[in-house]
């Protein structure tokens, strides 16, 4: 937990510093995962009669791994697995959004949201559906 914007700073170079990068045909320094960084805010009000009350709120700020052609890209070993797993994720997230666009226009009676089919879309499922806003 943080409060002070010197900890936050802190805390976004240590995550950056624990992203992994590799070096493709195409760049130098290929971002080979995502990053999320979760601020989870406690306000503290209070109402009209004097009475205490929180309201709490969530935000995601989300830094994708761009998808790649793994052959094109020159990526062999744990980059070509890399590369695959990045990919896969995408397009699990693609699904979701297209999953949940049909459900927002009632085109998807009875459609499950395949969020369990990729780590990105389980950590992400309660910022992207529900009772949230999204913005790309």
């Amino acid at each position: 937990m943080v409060s002070r914007e010197e900890d936050v700073a802190r805390v976004i170079r240590k995550g950056m510093q624990e992203r992994h990068t590799a070096a493709t045909k195409f760049n130098d320094r290929s971002s080979r995962s995502h990053a999320i960084l979760t601020f989870n805010i406690v306000q503290l009000s209070m109402d009209d009669s004097d009475n205490a009350f929180q309201m709490r709120s969530k935000l995601n700020l989300v830094d994708l791994a761009g998808s790649e052609r793994t052959g094109a890209a020159g990526a062999e070993g744990n980059e070509f697995h890399d590369g695959v797993k990045i990919n896969q994720s995408l397009t699990v997230l693609g699904r979701v959004i297209d999953r949940l666009a049909d459900l927002s226009q009632n085109k998807g009676g009875g459609l499950s949201i395949p969020y369990r089919d990729s780590n990105l879309t389980w950590v992400l499922s309660d910022s992207i559906g529900g009772n949230s806003q999204t913005s790309m």
